[in-house]
């Protein structure tokens, strides 16, 4: 069966329909609210069925009565047999500041020093092809998605340095530090200012280090995040 994949990752749409082969009983639509710098309804409900079973995703944070939110209790109605997976930064997006750490030889952000939960994307993609059922049992909920670790931006640093074989300086600055330099690279504002905030409040220390409910969804334990360029395999 195909799946309506409504979003702008592409790496998640790949996997899925990669992935899918290995089960007979799925969802058929992934509403992904990730990696979006404007949330216009309009967009995630476009062509899409309200009855279907659906996967809704988004970014977990601290507090989810923000925009972001709103738009996630609008869509858990509209779609009326859709739960909410808010999940942890993907490691598909490592690669992202590898490359940035690259060609400056800085690594500028605004996540925490202590680091990231970083998430098997593979995993998250299994938690999406649960059975129909499941869904419509669990329909209305949200849930937290984590990797097993967190990853000091430190350690995430040192594993830039090892891949690039080149020295990184790290700088865990303020979103509005981050923006303020960033800016200097003409960046869009707007992505700026999504950038900074999703990596402050991804990171936040009010929240919880990992979860357990990612094992409980795909029934084993999570996968380790895919940190050194050497272990990655988009195929």
């Amino acid at each position: 069966m195909s799946i309506h994949y409504v979003g702008i990752r592409e790496p998640i749409k790949a996997y899925l329909e990669k992935m899918k082969v290995e089960y007979e009983d799925y969802p058929v639509q992934i509403i992904d609210l990730g990696g979006a710098v404007s949330y216009d309804k309009e967009f995630f409900i476009n062509n899409t069925d309200f009855q279907t079973e659906t996967i809704i995703l988004s970014n977990r944070r601290h507090t989810v009565e923000d925009e972001l939110g709103s738009l996630e209790s609008e869509l858990l109605k509209i779609y009326q047999n859709s739960i909410l997976y808010r999940t942890s930064p993907l490691d598909i997006n490592i690669e992202l500041y590898r490359g940035w750490a690259g060609a400056t030889g800085k690594l500028i952000t605004a996540f925490s020093p202590e680091g990231v939960n970083w998430i098997n994307t593979k995993d998250v993609v299994k938690a999406c092809l649960i059975p129909k059922q499941d869904v419509r049992n669990r329909a209305g909920k949200a849930y937290d998605l984590t990797g097993p670790e967190l990853v000091s931006m430190s350690r995430l640093k040192d594993i830039f340095e090892e891949d690039l074989n080149m020295k990184i300086e790290l700088y865990c600055k303020s979103k509005e530090e981050v923006i303020s330099i960033l800016s200097q690279n003409n960046m869009p504002l707007d992505v700026l200012e999504w950038l900074a905030e999703f990596q402050e409040a991804s990171s936040s220390k009010h929240l919880q280090p990992f979860t357990n409910t990612l094992e409980q969804i795909i029934g084993h334990p999570p996968n380790r995040a895919q940190l050194s360029k050497i272990q990655i395999n988009y195929s």
